[in-house]
């Protein structure tokens, strides 16, 4: 939480001083939090709840961007007194489609997770197995505050495998993020 807090206040101090930045920055801050919501085999054992992250991102050409951050994602568990929690960073690739006509643009992204999940009970205490990396991808839409800072409003979805503690096999891990961004370019 801490980590996410250092983020949040960053992203801030960014956009106070995104008045004298140019227009034309090649680098972007991104805050993210919105629902997690379990899809798959993982929907059999865990509840919606919460996710939220931070990106930074960095232009390579007018409407590609290649972005590096971390995320977190909470679930409760319906079969034991339980909670996960899938964290890790991720990789990867944003292109932005051009305007609507009105300042509003789609994006698209997609990238490579190393997310791991942990699960804390109250007669085991917390475990973690091992993941083998996985994928993201998304879309949603920019809508300009200014000319440094960007609503961007989106859905995803990862995916990644998960080997079970005590030599209980693998088990997927997948979700989808329905959340709110704020973008800013420093």
């Amino acid at each position: 939480m801490k980590r996410a807090t250092s983020v949040i206040v960053a992203a801030f101090a960014a956009l106070a001083v995104s008045g004298t930045a140019s227009a034309q920055s090649p680098l972007s801050v991104e805050v993210r939090g919105g629902a997690a919501i379990p899809t798959g085999e993982f929907a059999d054992n865990a509840k919606t709840n919460v996710g939220y992250g931070a990106t930074v991102g960095l232009r390579v050409a007018p409407m590609v961007s290649l972005y590096g951050g971390y995320s977190r994602a909470e679930f409760g568990l319906t079969d034991t007194a339980s909670d996960a929690t899938d964290a890790g960073f991720q990789v990867g690739a944003r292109v932005g489609i051009p305007g609507l006509g009105t300042g509003i643009s789609p994006w698209v992204k997609g990238g490579v997770i190393f997310h791991e999940l942990e699960i804390e009970t109250s007669y085991l205490g917390s475990t973690t197995g091992d993941s083998e990396p996985g994928f993201e991808m998304g879309a949603g839409l920019s809508f300009p505050l200014g000319p440094q800072v960007t609503v961007t409003p989106g859905v995803g979805f990862r995916r990644y495998n998960h080997v079970l503690f005590q030599d209980q096999g693998t088990r997927s891990v997948s979700y989808v993020n329905a959340d709110l961004g704020l973008r800013i370019r420093i």
